[in-house]
């Protein structure tokens, strides 16, 4: 082996194992599908400049089991992911095998070329987001898988929101600010640490008086304005009847794609993508469908009418300015 990457060692070591296990007795569906997911991580650690030296008959595996590869059922993963994120357990436990369950499905799925790949990705990072502080701890981990991904691969948002996972969990930790320059300074750190750490800005838009309007049957009477809500970094407002999301960039990035409003009620969680109508140098702007248009979508993907009491989550993808991938 030609390299110390913990990873790495031991991809090389279990696939060697299931290589005589295929020899002799032969894998079945799991085993086969195990392989593929360790090849793709060893892949991966290659784009990412680890220096990785697969032996040929380890190689030749991906063609022998592939076809009687069995793999996991997206769906029940993102299942299971909100399950444990709402537990309160050990995080190096049953939420840690279930983020890398995720991970290996992602991962393969992109390698297999499934279309699904990057939705997958974004929905279970929109319920990480939603628990820092469960994720928090497995930050220093996270770190580590970053080192052994390419920055093309889909699945690094979801541990880039690990790791940033550990700062947001912090600052909610400390005690309540006491003056409003605290409160600013706070701000401020979680933009400088987002701005270095991250590559999306993340914003809770739960219980936003413009949303309930939008999506709660008891809140379409209401007539006249409402104020604007201001968030540490994603904010809403209405102008002419219309409702706008406005995410504040951090410096040096732009948006690298649509704005993402992801909404949860019960087990179900939808994604409303957004184009992004304007954006300078500081803040990007999206804006929402109409009132039928926005229900119509949501109720495409299996929301009730009502939506009280939803979780709402809005994410901006960024990359760097001037980066034209």
């Amino acid at each position: 082996m030609s390299t110390h990457n913990p990873w790495v060692v031991s991809a090389l070591e279990e696939l060697g194992r299931l290589e005589r296990r295929h020899a002799g007795p032969g894998l079945d569906a799991a085993g086969a599908y195990r392989v593929l997911v360790l090849l793709t991580r060893l892949a991966q650690a290659r784009s990412a400049g680890l220096e990785v030296e697969v032996p040929e008959p380890l190689r030749q595996l991906d063609a022998r089991v592939r076809p009687g590869a069995q793999e996991p059922s997206p769906a029940q993963l993102l299942a299971r992911l909100e399950e444990t994120l709402a537990a309160d357990e050990d995080p190096f436990g049953e939420l840690l095998d279930v983020l890398l369950q995720v991970d290996d499905a992602v991962s393969v799925g992109e390698t297999l070329g499934h279309a699904g790949a990057a939705d997958w990705v974004r929905l279970a990072t929109a319920h990480v987001a939603l628990a820092p502080e469960r994720v928090g701890p497995l930050g220093d981990l996270a770190e580590r898988r970053l080192g052994t991904l390419p920055a093309s691969a889909v699945i690094r948002v979801l541990w880039e929101s690990v790791a940033r996972s550990v700062v947001e969990a912090t600052l909610e930790a400390l005690p309540p600010a006491v003056s409003a320059r605290e409160a600013l300074t706070r701000r401020r750190l979680a933009r400088r640490i987002e701005a270095r750490l991250g590559t999306a800005v993340v914003g809770d838009l739960s219980g936003a008086p413009l949303l309930e309007r939008l999506l709660a049957p008891a809140a379409r009477d209401v007539q006249g304005p409402l104020e604007p809500i201001e968030g540490d970094r994603v904010g809403l407002y209405e102008e002419e009847g219309k409702v706008f999301i406005q995410v504040e960039l951090p410096p040096g990035r732009e948006p690298a794609g649509e704005l993402e409003l992801y909404v949860s009620a019960g087990e179900k969680t939808a994604v409303l993508k957004l184009p992004i109508w304007q954006h300078s140098k500081r803040a990007a702007i999206a804006r929402l469908d109409s009132l039928e248009e926005t229900g119509r979508r949501l109720r495409e993907q299996g929301l009730p009418a009502s939506l009280e009491g939803a979780r709402i989550q809005a994410a901006l993808p960024l990359k760097e300015t001037g980066d034209g991938h």
